[in-house]
């Protein structure tokens, strides 16, 4: 979809950005038992989710949050390949399933996972950890153009997405491009969605972007517009909530958008 086609969808869906912040951080909301953690470092993420509380609340973090915000610019084909690269993945991989063992909650990390169906090569992925294990790993399904462009991941259409007592996961585009793919009995029972971000990329719409006035009102134009058409596919969808970075300078969208549905 163009978004010149998005621009011109009207709904009765209007939504409510009081709990969106622009600074890295740590955003608890206990009416839904979801904490979202944005921080510079991976070694200060999980400093971040040591210091909750055992309450059994579901932690979500940015899009390939496994990898430091300067790592993040740089995941290509050959440094991926390297031998200091591999080590330092399986390492975080480690302190992560460490920290999840005490922490009592349920831990959702953005990160390089290895392909299935190309050795040697990643998929833009998502691991959950619980007591000390990865329970659950989901793979992004399709690339936004930005990724596309760079080719660092592999992608695949993933069946096993993260889906439990009304939260749905899905990977920053994702909440554009795939939303459509979930089947009808997870559209129909889900209330929130959880995103790992990335979400002020470069935009490969320059117009666009002038349009809208500047880069960071083009990305909220457009997180919020991923919403509404979001809402309109998923009836009982309340909240959105979103695990952003900033990327390449641009403001970051940390934390929940609430669905006012007219």
């Amino acid at each position: 979809m163009s978004v010149e086609n998005i621009r011109k969808i009207q709904t009765p869906i209007e939504i409510d950005r009081s709990d969106i912040h622009d600074e890295s951080g740590v955003y608890r909301y206990d009416d839904d038992n979801i904490t979202v953690i944005s921080q510079p470092t991976f070694k200060e993420t999980l400093e971040a989710i040591e210091d909750q509380r055992p309450t059994c609340d579901t932690i979500v973090t940015p899009e390939l949050s496994l990898l430091d915000n300067a790592e993040f610019e740089d995941f290509s084909k050959e440094r991926q390949g390297r031998e200091d690269t591999i080590k330092l993945l399986s390492e975080r991989f480690r302190q992560l399933k460490d920290v999840s063992y005490d922490s009592g909650n349920i831990i959702m990390m953005g990160a390089p996972v290895p392909s299935i169906a190309a050795k040697g090569s990643y998929n833009n992925g998502m691991v959950t950890a619980l007591n000390g294990s990865i329970v659950h790993t989901q793979r992004k399904s399709e690339p936004g153009p930005h990724e596309e462009a760079l080719g660092w991941f592999e992608y695949r259409d993933d069946p096993n997405r993260y889906h439990k007592m009304g939260s749905t996961a899905l990977i920053c585009s994702e909440l554009l491009l795939a939303i459509l793919k979930l089947d009808d009995k997870t559209k129909v029972n889900t209330e929130r969605l959880l995103v790992p971000a990335a979400w002020g990329v470069t935009s490969t719409i320059p117009e666009a972007v002038e349009r809208h006035g500047g880069v960071d009102e083009y990305n909220q134009y457009m997180l919020d517009t991923s919403a509404k058409l979001a809402a309109l596919s998923l009836p009982n969808l309340n909240s959105v909530y979103v695990a952003d970075r900033p990327v390449n300078g641009n403001k970051p969208q940390i934390g929940r958008l609430k669905i006012d549905r007219q």
